[in-house]
């Protein structure tokens, strides 16, 4: 009661003295003075009734003998009624507003005092009155900014000495967890008000006159962006290292917005869109996919989709804390966008085809997952042999089947060239110095010594054979994503196929025949004609749901099997992990033998 007596002086200073002083003395306007001490006028009530609700029950709970002595059994209704229902609504919105202009209202009233004499020589007057006790309007704004996180503690405190025993226990921890709840409200209110003044300065620094040109051909600029404020809301900035298609780090601000995703970068003290060399600066969060890169605590994998193909983003960070920061960021974007979408679609009353749309996008987001595994193992052969193509050839694509046999035709062809390569390598092997007491003197025989190859030779047939091997590398490993595609594929299409045959069986009699169906039990009359089949209306109502029931069985069987299929792919990703160390591993062992290879040819030499 101490404590809530001082905060409503504190408001009635700032209500009464300061306004009027503000107005009258200082000639500022009323939208200025309103910036100044925001809701003032609306939290000076509501804290004078819940003052004035205590100071209440403490007259009841006073002994009639001694005024000064009394003891309160119950003060949680109170406590409840204040931090709960309309008043903990307007609680939460009033102290919402005034915390998240807080920051303003102090900016403004320092930019006024240094100009406004008026302003001065009021508050050096103010100075001298015993209500303010020498604080000026910023310790003031600070003073209440603060009151509404003390409450918890005074609520704690007050609950240590509560009996347990006693009702007024439970109901105080309700209005603890009610005051929570609006603590969490105004530190929202706080944020969402910080991210509106980053996005807003952003767009302040970003060049006009920058644009980007998407991957459908499309170009993007700052006025997209201004007419389409309200649509577009911050979610989460700040520094990032983006990887061009070359290869080189690029420095850039990433501005995830609620849809989109932006790279921008800094030149001659202005923003505009990163270049990145063939890659669109803005990316779209809908249908996107994170992973983090392997052996990598601060890179991130983004991959998008869209009507013209996947394309796939490395980002890095400056920590592992902003690593993981900008994980959950995007990733609960783009859960958000797909959930919104399925809550979208399932109003329709086409359940199934809703249901069967969840699976294939699930499927499609597997594969991608599967897809940038594979790429990843590619890098890392790609690493070992030097060589420079480091992407797969095939990726998912909606309504794109990739056809396996070309990739096969070609790594056939790749495994020929490679056998004869190894078969040149034979012959050089044989003819190097020192290797000769590896072969039987019959195998010495067949091979002329004309043929001997030059150490030269040698190093060409080992750099076609490494070139040989990691083309076959690339095929198979896009291979093996081809196929993992179209099994997903065929899958979507079975029950598609399910459905239509479902559906079918649902339909009545006139409409299979306008398809070209005829009922099993409908047979033809001696004139031609098909007769009327008839049936009681509760027998057909009975094989309806049996159909019906059936159907939904078949739906659920599919789902179970799209459900171990997803857990058979998790099991392939950790497996290609596993992989990933075992290679690693073979690198280190490669780089000693290419070592010693280095020795041996400066012995040659």
């Amino acid at each position: 009661m101490l404590t809530e007596n001082q905060h409503v002086q504190t408001l009635t200073v700032m209500a009464e003295s300061l306004r009027w002083g503000l107005q009258e003395e200082c000639q500022l306007g009323s939208d200025v003075i309103g910036q100044i001490l925001p809701c003032v006028d609306k939290l000076l009530p509501l804290h004078q009734n819940f003052l004035c609700a205590m100071e209440t029950r403490q007259r009841e709970s006073t002994d009639p003998s001694n005024p000064k002595n009394f003891l309160i059994h119950r003060i949680g209704d109170i406590l409840t009624e204040q931090f709960s229902g309309e008043h903990g609504a307007e609680i939460t919105a009033l102290y919402g507003e005034f915390c998240s202009k807080h920051t303003h209202a102090v900016n403004l009233y320092k930019q006024i005092l240094q100009n406004n004499r008026k302003l001065q020589a009021f508050i050096k007057q103010q100075r001298r009155n015993g209500e303010l006790k020498r604080r000026e309007i910023p310790e003031l704004l600070l003073l209440v900014t603060q009151r509404i996180t003390k409450y918890p503690i005074l609520l704690e405190r007050l609950l240590q000495y509560t009996d347990e025993a006693s009702g007024d226990a439970c109901v105080c921890r309700q209005a603890l967890r009610a005051l929570r709840c609006v603590l969490s409200g105004v530190e929202q209110s706080v944020c969402e008000r910080q991210k509106e003044q980053t996005f807003t300065h952003i767009m302040q620094r970003l060049d006009s006159r920058s644009v980007t040109r998407l991957r459908s051909g499309e170009t993007f600029s700052k006025q997209q962006l201004t007419h389409t404020h309200s649509t577009h809301t911050l979610t989460h900035s700040g520094p990032l290292i983006c990887r061009t298609s070359s290869g080189r780090l690029r420095e850039c601000l990433g501005v995830l917005l609620s849809d989109i995703l932006i790279f921008l970068q800094e030149k001659e003290q202005k923003l505009t869109f990163a270049a990145l060399e063939q890659k669109a600066a803005v990316v779209s969060v809908q249908r996107l996919i994170v992973r983090e890169v392997a052996n990598q605590e601060r890179g991130l994998f983004l991959i998008t989709e869209s009507s013209t193909g996947p394309e796939m983003y490395e980002i890095h960070t400056h920590t592992r804390e902003d690593r993981n920061t900008w994980l959950a960021h995007l990733t609960k974007a783009a859960h958000s966008l797909l959930g919104n979408k399925t809550k979208a679609v399932s109003d329709d009353d086409d359940f199934k085809s809703q249901n069967i749309q969840g699976h294939q996008e699930s499927l499609l987001s597997l594969d991608m997952q599967v897809c940038v595994v594979l790429e990843e193992k590619l890098r890392v052969f790609a690493d070992l042999s030097g060589r420079r193509q480091t992407d797969l050839l095939v990726w998912p694509r909606p309504h794109n089947i990739p056809q396996a046999s070309t990739l096969l035709m070609e790594a056939t062809k790749e495994v020929e060239k490679l056998a004869v390569s190894l078969m040149l390598w034979f012959q050089v092997f044989i003819w190097l110095p020192g290797n000769n007491n590896h072969f039987s003197p019959e195998v010495m025989e067949k091979v002329e010594p004309a043929c001997a190859p030059s150490l030269s030779q040698a190093h060409h047939i080992i750099f076609k054979a490494s070139e040989c091997i990691h083309s076959l590398t690339r095929l198979l490993l896009s291979l093996q994503a081809a196929v993992i595609i179209q099994d997903s594929i065929f899958e979507v299409q079975k029950l598609l196929l399910l459905d239509q045959a479902t559906l079918d069986d649902f339909c009545p009699t006139d409409e299979k025949e306008d398809k070209g169906f005829v009922a099993p039990e409908a047979e033809l009359s001696p004139c031609g004609s098909v007769p009327c089949v008839e049936m009681e209306e509760g027998a057909h109502e009975r094989v309806e749901e049996e159909r019906e029931r059936e159907g939904l069985e078949r739906v659920e069987e599919e789902r179970a099997e799209l459900l171990e299929q997803e857990l058979v792919l998790h099991k392939q990703i950790e497996r290609l992990r596993e992989e990933e160390l075992t290679l690693e591993k073979d690198r280190e062992r490669l780089r000693q033998e290419e070592r010693e290879l280095e020795r041996e040819k400066q012995i040659y030499m």
